[in-house]
């Protein structure tokens, strides 16, 4: 009777076997599926962004991360992974990705971005209903950002700038990347069928008045409208909330 053992090994020249090698997954392979606000390094900004794999016969994993990547475990801020690698079993084969055709793109300060909860943005409202509703969903919020473009508590742009930026308003500490870059609209894939806006708590704390932040949200809407031409747009804000302390 034969017995066929998968995976058991390779005969090599001298007849010994040869234990077989670890699938590598280089950061441009077209399977790996991307999502939120990557550079071309390939390297993220904003807390939401990541990547997702789809993987046959898996049994271990393993990141291969570069230099800049961020060291910090706050998982609200540093949010910067520098992927070089992917390393799988033997055995395991990378497949295409398939998003869903449900896409959520969030935008907001702290309460979007998961801000003292252990688990970051993992735990937070936006993430929470991407994920009930089986959704791809893409967070760029950055905690104590106004939506006016001025400084605050520690952010040199507001998101009426910085949503349109590849980099998240942390660009301004970072010595090996201080610098902005247009983001390209086209590059989310999926292209989002909701829009969810959850700004304003920090422009009450920087004293923006009331017409002054109606103004600019009036203004702040019409750039992405030009963007998501059909979509649902909801707006939410918790401006004029007293707030003892920065979000």
């Amino acid at each position: 009777m034969l017995r066929f053992f998968h995976n058991a090994g390779h005969i090599g020249v001298s007849g010994k076997p040869t234990p077989p090698k670890d699938v590598i997954i280089q950061n441009d392979n077209p399977f790996i599926y991307f999502h939120g606000r990557w550079d071309r390094s390939p390297g993220t900004w904003w807390a939401g962004s990541g990547f997702k794999l789809n993987v046959d016969n898996l049994s271990s994993l393993t990141l291969n991360l570069g230099n800049h990547t961020t060291t910090s475990g706050i998982r609200w801020r540093n949010n910067r992974i520098d992927l070089e690698t992917v390393t799988f079993n033997p055995d395991a084969q990378l497949l295409p990705y398939t998003p869903s055709k449900l896409a959520f793109q969030f935008i907001g300060d702290s309460l979007s971005a998961g801000q003292y909860l252990p688990q970051g943005v993992d735990q937070a409202w936006p993430f929470l209903t991407g994920e009930f509703f089986k959704a791809e969903h893409t967070v760029n919020a950055q905690p104590g950002a106004a939506l006016s473009d001025i400084v605050s508590y520690g952010n040199e742009h507001g998101m009426s700038f910085q949503f349109f930026r590849t980099e998240d308003t942390g660009y301004f500490y970072t010595t090996d990347h201080n610098y902005t870059t247009p983001w390209d609209f086209s590059r989310d894939i999926p292209a989002p069928t909701h829009v969810v806006i959850h700004l304003g708590a920090n422009d009450a704390g920087q004293n923006v008045t009331a017409d002054s932040f109606v103004e600019t949200y009036l203004g702040f809407l019409e750039h992405p409208r030009t963007i998501y031409r059909t979509q649902p747009i909801l707006i939410f804000t918790p401006w004029g909330c007293r707030m003892p302390m920065a979000l």
